[in-house]
């Protein structure tokens, strides 16, 4: 507390007066003097019988987000701490006496659907997690602060507007479709895929043993094969925001292309009757 000296008037034998509540902590106040129309001002009385008393001004609560990057979710999921993560994200600091009860509005901008939910956070500093909520379209969502309130009761104290809100983008899940439904290829066929969700995309695969991902900003999706194997498809996501799909039953065989070749053996001309033509053969040696 900073020590100031403050004068009062009155009409009337008794009065109320202001106290500062401008700043959070305990504040001390003592009379030091006192005054009427016959008497100046003077000492009321010995220091140790001076009238004194305290207040306890509390700290409004308030909330607000840490950072402002956008949180990326799938269509179906909840809003919910996405693993993994960065350390801050999603991570709202609370000011005040916890434990707090914080009011949200999860806006979602293509429907124009507000929901509020009401959540207990124990601590200075909590995730968000609304386990409750699920994202239920694709586009674009809002998470805002509307108010809180700590264990003292007091009103809340808006933030920095700017810090009160996130922004959440939601996508659609991510897939892949094979253009034809063949189990089985030769070396040099095109395997050719129809990718769906929000571009860019990252393919997993694996052919024979080996894991490769590749990534696709186009919705076709295609490898020539070059060997024989096993060519299968281990996972689909979005490149931007990493909504992993795994693919459990699209799985082709590539095949050899069948080859002959001739080799030394022995050589004979058929008896033949005129106009016909010769015919020579291989036979392979025993």
């Amino acid at each position: 507390m900073v020590a100031s000296d403050n004068s009062i008037g009155s009409i009337q034998r008794s009065m109320r007066f202001t106290l500062d509540t401008t700043s959070p902590g305990r504040m001390f106040y003592k009379v030091l003097d006192v005054g009427d129309a016959a008497y100046p001002l003077h000492s009321a009385s010995p220091e140790p019988d001076r009238l004194r008393f305290e207040q306890l001004v509390l700290e409004r609560p308030s909330a607000w987000f840490m950072n402002n990057e956008r949180l990326s979710y799938c269509l179906g999921d909840a809003l919910s701490p996405v693993v993994p993560s960065y350390k801050e994200e999603g991570l709202i600091a609370l000011r005040g006496t916890p434990p707090f009860t914080l009011d949200l509005a999860i806006r979602n901008l293509g429907t124009s659907a507000v929901q509020l939910e009401t959540v207990n956070v124990p601590t200075n500093e909590w995730t968000l997690n609304v386990a409750s909520y699920l994202f239920t379209s694709v586009g674009q969502h809002i998470v805002e602060i509307q108010a809180v309130r700590d264990a003292n009761g007091c009103d809340f104290a808006p933030a920095d507007p700017t810090r009160r809100s996130i922004w959440v983008d939601v996508a659609e899940t991510a897939a892949i479709v094979p253009y034809d439904r063949r189990l089985d290829y030769c070396v040099g066929d095109a395997l050719q895929f129809q990718l769906e969700g929000t571009p860019p995309w990252r393919v997993q695969y694996d052919f024979n043993g080996r894991r490769v991902t590749a990534p696709s900003k186009t919705s076709q999706f295609r490898r020539v094969a070059g060997s024989a194997g096993t060519f299968s498809v281990v996972s689909i996501a979005h490149q931007r925001n990493m909504c992993q799909t795994p693919v459990n039953d699209l799985h082709v065989r590539i095949h050899e292309i069948p080859s002959a070749q001739v080799s030394n053996g022995k050589k004979f001309i058929e008896d033949i009757r005129e106009g016909e033509q010769v015919r020579e053969a291989w036979y392979l040696p025993s």
